[in-house]
């Protein structure tokens, strides 16, 4: 190509002007060499010598240059990335290969999708601010099918959203594509898709935040039928926590008993009053151990309101 042939043309003139400099220095005397350091330290330098210090160093970044892999000169732009969906056989993260826009509730994404302005990566890898939570989400990526018949694929944003689309990119327009949410308990926030064999397609995922501080941007592809197998691998990292969790309720619930038998002998209303917070206390608690990666209605509206009115009532007690 041009820019080979440039290259090789630049490098071969710049290897005969260090050549014939190093004929033409008249003036040096010593050469220290320090075989730790691999460092050339040279004394008395002349003009030239000067001249050709600067060229072994730029002699140097060029062979650097052709001597590195192709990989580390630059990433390649999520644009032209894109997901083989028949090569995931559980989930396939799609945090560093999404762009990301937040809409106001006033745009209309169909129809301004033209002036939208995408950024690349999720933006957000904790918790969502809650300025953002009041705008919808639209996550843009790339996925192709390399099989010879159709795959059915699961997208899933992430546990806590109220409403998802999904869009197919045709120029500066935007399609919806045909989706179904998957049968059983834990099938809320996922959208089922079929990829057309040999099929290459950009996806618009729209998406309403679910009002809690819990909330993340953590989009995933995940293979078809394979919800519960997901969730159960999510669950195991979290197994000491709920475990400890189960314990402290059961310490919970002793008090409870407790209380409530001194007060039932005639004791005063301090034993009733502590057994309604710790049993405020405990259901919340219980609660959010036992719906965590759960993706229900039922979850959605215990991270959103319950939990805080549970604290609530809990606090009135104390």
């Amino acid at each position: 190509s041009f820019l080979a042939g440039f290259s090789s043309v630049f490098f071969f003139s710049l290897l005969a002007i260090v050549t014939k400099i190093l004929f033409r220095l008249k003036y040096y005397r010593k050469v220290i060499v320090k075989s730790h350091s691999l460092f050339l330290h040279l004394k008395n330098w002349s003009t030239e010598t000067l001249m050709l210090k600067k060229l072994l160093i730029y002699f140097l970044i060029l062979i650097c240059n052709f001597a590195l892999p192709e990989q580390l000169h630059a990433q390649k732009p999520v644009t032209d990335t894109y997901t083989d969906v028949s090569s995931i056989k559980l989930v396939r993260p799609l945090s560093k290969l999404v762009s990301t826009c937040f809409v106001p509730d006033e745009k209309d994404p169909i129809r301004d999708y033209k002036s939208l302005k995408f950024e690349d990566d999720i933006i957000y890898h904790g918790p969502v601010p809650g300025n953002i939570l009041q705008k919808t989400l639209l996550l843009r990526f790339n996925i192709t099918n390399s099989r010879d018949t159709a795959i059915k694929i699961l997208y899933f944003p992430g546990y806590f959203y109220t409403d998802i689309e999904l869009y197919r990119v045709n120029g500066d327009t935007l399609i919806p594509q045909k989706t179904t949410r998957p049968a059983g308990p834990n099938g809320f926030s996922f959208r089922e898709f079929s990829v057309e064999p040999h099929d290459s397609l950009t996806i618009v995922a729209k998406s309403v935040f679910a009002k809690t501080y819990l909330n993340t941007i953590r989009p995933r592809l995940v293979a078809a039928g394979e919800i519960d197998a997901f969730i159960a691998v999510a669950k195991t990292i979290h197994t000491k926590i709920h475990l400890f969790t189960y314990i402290f309720c059961g310490l919970l619930l002793m008090m409870i008993l407790f209380s409530l038998s001194n007060y039932l002998q005639g004791g005063n209303r301090g034993f009733l009053y502590y057994a309604l917070y710790a049993l405020f206390m405990g259901v919340m608690l219980f609660s959010k151990v036992y719906f965590e990666f759960r993706v229900t209605s039922i979850s959605l509206f215990l991270e959103s309101f319950l939990d805080f009115i549970l604290q609530s009532l809990e606090l009135s007690f104390t």
